[in-house]
């Protein structure tokens, strides 16, 4: 079951969107927001597998933008987004994970919803172009965004045990540090490698470290 919580201030819009998803075995309103305060205080408190935010909702980039770094299990679907460049970019750069368009039919919106919860990337094919061409206009005119922050001795050791597949705790005990000093490492990583899922900074670690012995333990 997905767990979802949908953030809107219109109260029609909430209530046909609940009534659309009840029909669906797989998906499950958790919880309905109406500001950007309550959005948050029920993303910390019920953790759901996807936000659904209305970009109508005062300061929804910043709930997702919030969303994205401190909630790592639950992935962001804007909804009702405009398919304009400067729209587009604010909500990738928030970190959303999704897109529904007004003009999107429910099938596309459960689909999304569905999609995103498996980890996958959902947004129209008109949106991904206009995502590559930001992102290589970006590295043309200044290649620093494209590359990737350096990390420090200590983050590339925790970087090469999430590649060898160890949990948190683990890497505490092997490294004999705490385990709320190895999620700020892990946190740090996320950041600098500009991923947000465990496997993907798993997969640059395991790339990163295949001929680098010397980072090896």
């Amino acid at each position: 079951m997905i767990r979802v919580l949908l953030v809107t201030p219109v109260r029609f819009y909430a209530e046909g969107i609940c009534h659309l998803l009840r029909s669906h075995t797989s998906v499950e309103i958790v919880e309905t927001a109406v500001g950007a305060d309550d959005g948050l205080r029920a993303a910390r408190a019920l953790k759901p597998d996807v936000a659904l935010i209305d970009v109508s909702v005062t300061g929804a980039t910043s709930i997702a933008r919030a969303i994205f770094r401190s909630h790592e299990g639950t992935k962001v679907v804007a909804l009702a987004l405009r398919e304009e460049d400067g729209d587009v970019m604010a909500w990738a750069e928030a970190g959303i994970c999704g897109y529904v368009t007004r003009d999107a039919s429910a099938e596309e919106l459960v689909s999304t919803i569905v999609s995103v919860s498996r980890g996958e990337m959902s947004c129209s094919p008109r949106i991904t172009a206009r995502l590559l061409r930001r992102v290589a206009t970006l590295a043309s005119f200044h290649p620093a965004l494209a590359a990737i922050a350096p990390l420090t001795a200590r983050e590339r050791e925790v970087a090469n045990l999430i590649g060898a597949g160890l949990s948190n705790k683990e890497i505490a005990s092997h490294l004999v540090i705490g385990l709320p000093t190895v999620k700020n490492h892990v946190h740090h990583i996320y950041e600098k490698l500009h991923v947000s899922k465990r496997s993907e900074a798993s997969t640059w670690a395991r790339r990163e470290f295949a001929t680098d012995t010397g980072d090896n333990f």
